[in-house]
């Protein structure tokens, strides 16, 4: 199992409490592991490590992707990356900002910090076939996590288990729709005309090219 946490606009992690969040995607001890915090916001990432960088850089752009891209239908057609796939993103974050989702061909799950504009996005495919769990706290920020069993181990989470959509995991190692086996805790949607926001910070779900973002 390998994926990507985060957390933003919550209260600073120790490091152990960053490193259990960031451990818990292994599948293995093989996986490789990154971490990554500037200000309020902290993301970690386990990947193999036969895989591209899972981080790209652009400008004040970082891009964490777990998954494949494997091209870009934009204004000028279809290109094919002729670089890893987080770099690939970043790039195109750079040059059209959130929508460049709409573009992208793959199977992937993505995070998009824009330091200049203060901003965290979540970003998926048009399936949602590598969905994004998030639950946002009482008190403002969000948590999220590729792996739905890790948010609870987030001290900011506060759930318990919805039996209904547990039976249904249980049965089909999943819960379709947005739910998730977890209370109060969702999964990104592929349908960008199911909003929902939370009190200190804006966020959509998406999957089709419109980002969960949050400032």
């Amino acid at each position: 199992m390998v994926g990507i946490w985060g957390a933003t606009g919550t209260e600073p992690l120790q490091s152990e409490q960053t490193e259990r969040l960031t451990t818990d995607l292994r599948w293995s001890d093989r996986e490789s592991t990154d971490e990554y915090t500037a200000g309020d916001v902290t993301v970690g990432i386990a990947t193999h490590p036969s895989r591209p960088p899972p981080v790209g850089e652009e400008g004040d752009t970082t891009v964490w992707l777990w998954g494949s891209v494997w091209g870009f239908d934009g204004p000028d057609g279809y290109t094919v990356p002729d670089e890893p796939p987080a770099a690939y993103c970043a790039s195109l974050y750079e040059e059209y900002g959130p929508g460049f989702v709409a573009g992208l061909n793959g199977t992937f799950a993505g995070v998009v910090h824009d330091r200049s504009e203060e901003r965290v996005s979540l970003f998926t495919d048009r399936l949602g076939s590598r969905a994004i769990h998030y639950y946002r706290p009482t008190d403002g920020g969000l948590v999220f996590s590729t792996n739905v069993q890790s948010l609870p181990l987030h001290p900011a989470v506060e759930t318990g288990f919805d039996v209904e959509y547990l039976a249904e995991y249980f049965s089909l190692q999943r819960a379709f729709g947005v739910k998730t086996p977890l209370r109060a805790s969702n999964a990104s949607s592929p349908d960008p005309s199911r909003p929902s926001r939370s009190t200190k910070r804006r966020s959509k779900p998406s999957g089709t090219g419109r980002p969960t973002t949050t400032r």
